[in-house]
């Protein structure tokens, strides 16, 4: 029984020891060609973010103009007035770069962007106005492309962001020597485990 233990105990000396992961050793050459490549995929990661903000901006637009639509044909100030509310509401709730780390604050804004896109939905056909309204059926069906196109940049933009967390994981004390600004993990969509 005195030798299991002094094995055991063994064991986990050796274990604790073991030494964790180790960063790599770059060369400079190296380091320029990772600082650079970082830098292209937080440009890519930056371009993607300026079109989901302009998709949901429009989607904003959409639907203050439907609101508008049917107010103006109806003289229904009532639903106009309730889609502004609806849009204000939803955007209070909207994620920054650095927010989006957090993933609540992701689902209360796509929670908040689904009531919006039903309550407008169901808002406009339930007006009598709405059928008699081409362009109204065309907001609806513009909303619904800008949400399709969020969901496909937020696809990409983790792609780019989770390459870049990665180099940077692997790299990040050598890539940060001698810089005035340390360089961060993007913040991305898809639950990270």
């Amino acid at each position: 029984m005195k030798n299991i233990v002094s094995v055991l105990v063994l064991i986990l000396f050796v274990y604790a020891c073991k030494p964790g992961k180790q960063e790599k050793v770059l060369n400079e050459k190296e380091k320029d060609s990772l600082n650079s490549r970082l830098s292209s995929l937080s440009d890519s990661v930056d371009f993607i973010w300026a079109r989901m903000e302009q998709n949901d901006d429009s989607i904003f637009f959409c639907v203050n103009r439907l609101g508008k639509e049917l107010n103006y044909s109806g003289n229904n100030a009532a639903i106009e007035y309730s889609m502004k509310n609806w849009v204000n509401q939803t955007q209070s709730k909207k994620y920054s770069k650095e927010t989006v780390k957090v993933s609540s604050n992701i689902d209360l804004y796509d929670a908040g962007m689904d009531s919006l896109l039903n309550k407008t939905r169901k808002g406009a056909l339930n007006t009598k106005e709405f059928g008699k309204l081409p362009f109204a059926e065309t907001l609806l069906s513009d909303i619904a492309r800008y949400q399709q196109n969020i969901f496909l940049l937020r696809v990409r933009h983790d792609q780019f962001a989770l390459e870049y967390n990665n180099i940077l994981k692997d790299y990040i004390g050598r890539l940060n020597e001698g810089r005035k600004d340390s360089l961060k993990l993007k913040g991305v969509f898809q639950i990270q485990s």
